[in-house]
């Protein structure tokens, strides 16, 4: 957004411990840019356009670490319904009959309605695709809102436009990311192309293995939905992706209601991340979430002393990977 705009006599937090908070402060943007945080008296410019913040807090833009906008459009279809119900809706009914143009328009609103709430920055967790101009249209939608963000392409092994499903659609999946990638690549770009891998369990292993090498080798933003079902080995591979070294610093574990104290341990051991989704994990039945136990695990670390170390690139001779994985 182009302008010089100075936000004036709100309460600034700034979420900084460099900078403190201004019970009566000020911010200064130019042309989208932080130019100045301070004192309301300490911070002025006569070419500014005026905002009175005055009676209110000003604050950094949220981050939301797991939204769908593509079901930005559809979202009170679902809305009392378990989780199970809700899924064979969503993949089998509603997303087959999205069109290109809708994806787009739902990405846009999807966006929108995030920026609108006061969240500037999401990770979109993007659904399997079924073509290519789907991809397209959703990374489309949220760069024309102007929100930032990850696009996380998701993986499967369905049918993927023309291409039939099994090995030659997961394959062809994975080279449009490769080529979106390489097209949306500059650091200067609000959305930057990421990785959902497939959901655990829906494709064999080695594909699961190669997508999060893939990622790795190209420095991409990776995440994936874990542990996201009460008493249930649904979508759980937490200690499998240790025991093979697969367990990358800054991976995204979306859900985690099912996760034990052991597995936590190996997510923060490895440097991971927990997303947590409080009501709909509750409300579709999926389980109560580890707030908690996140909590304690960010503060003092893991709590077993006998988690094992995954290999790391200086001690594998096959980079992080404790084993050497073959490209399907």
């Amino acid at each position: 957004m182009g302008g010089k705009f100075l936000f004036t006599g709100g309460y600034v937090a700034t979420l900084d411990e460099s900078l403190g908070d201004f019970p009566v402060g000020a911010v200064l943007v130019e042309d989208g840019i932080i130019q100045a945080v301070g004192k309301a008296q300490d911070v002025k410019d006569p070419e500014a356009e005026v905002i009175d913040t005055t009676d209110g807090v000003v604050i950094p833009g949220m981050v939301d670490t797991h939204r769908h906008v593509s079901m930005s459009l559809t979202r009170g279809i679902g809305a009392d319904q378990a989780l199970f119900h809700f899924l064979s809706n969503t993949y089998m009914r509603w997303l087959p009959a999205t069109g290109v143009e809708d994806i787009q328009l739902s990405a846009l609103v999807g966006a929108l309605e995030a920026i609108d709430c006061g969240v500037t920055t999401i990770v979109d967790t993007c659904e399997s695709f079924h073509s290519p101009g789907h991809a397209e249209a959703e990374l489309q939608g949220l760069k024309d809102s102007g929100i930032r963000a990850f696009f996380c392409f998701g993986m499967a092994q369905d049918q993927y436009g023309d291409v039939p499903s099994g090995l030659p659609a997961w394959k062809a999946r994975l080279s449009h990311i490769e080529k979106l990638h390489l097209q949306h690549s500059s650091p200067e770009e609000l959305t930057q192309v990421a990785l959902q891998l497939s959901i655990i369990g829906t494709v064999p292993y080695n594909l699961t293995a190669a997508e999060i090498k893939f990622a790795d080798q190209r420095g991409m933003f990776c995440c994936s939905h874990s542990c996201g079902v009460i008493n249930s080995e649904t979508i759980k591979d937490i200690t499998v992706r240790a025991d093979c070294g697969l367990m990358l610093p800054g991976h995204l574990y979306i859900h985690c209601t099912s996760v034990t104290a052991h597995e936590l341990d190996l997510i923060a051991e490895t440097g991971g991340k927990v997303s947590i989704a409080m009501e709909t994990d509750m409300q579709m039945g999926m389980g109560f979430p580890p707030i908690r136990e996140c909590i304690e695990r960010d503060e003092t670390g893991p709590t077993d002393p006998e988690v094992p170390r995954s290999p790391s690139c200086s001690e594998s001779p096959s980079g992080r990977f404790g084993h050497e994985i073959q490209h399907p």
